[in-house]
């Protein structure tokens, strides 16, 4: 399919000729720079984005991927707990796996959650 310059009306065989024309002009075509800005810039990332070849996972990544899944019980422990925003002191009804976790975020040995105003 031709694609036509609407600045010079020269005809083109497709819209990256049409976009290197527009973006090499020196003088006019002002309302189609943007466009082939950024019609050249979407075809450069998918021509790298094709260049990288995907590597099939082993069975053993396969199984450290599904070892990192975690699994929450549903139950649900009540502790109290610090918003970070205003800092009042309120109960919190949370996971247990979060409450007993040692990576949480604690203040003085609360946890440090948004309370439902803050939210």
């Amino acid at each position: 399919m031709a694609e036509i310059c609407h600045s010079c009306k020269m005809v083109f065989t497709d819209y990256k000729d049409l976009a290197l024309h527009i973006a090499a002009s020196k003088n006019g075509h002002r309302g189609g720079k943007k466009w082939a800005a950024k019609y050249l810039m979407n075809i450069r990332a998918l021509s790298r984005k094709e260049n990288h070849n995907r590597i099939e996972l082993t069975e053993e990544d396969r199984e450290n991927k599904l070892d990192t899944i975690r699994h929450l019980s549903g139950k649900e422990e009540r502790v109290m707990a610090i918003c970070p925003q205003c800092k009042q002191g309120h109960r919190e009804s949370l996971p247990v796996e979060f409450t007993q976790s040692s990576i949480a975020w604690r203040v003085k040995n609360c946890l440090v959650v948004m309370c439902e105003k803050c939210r």
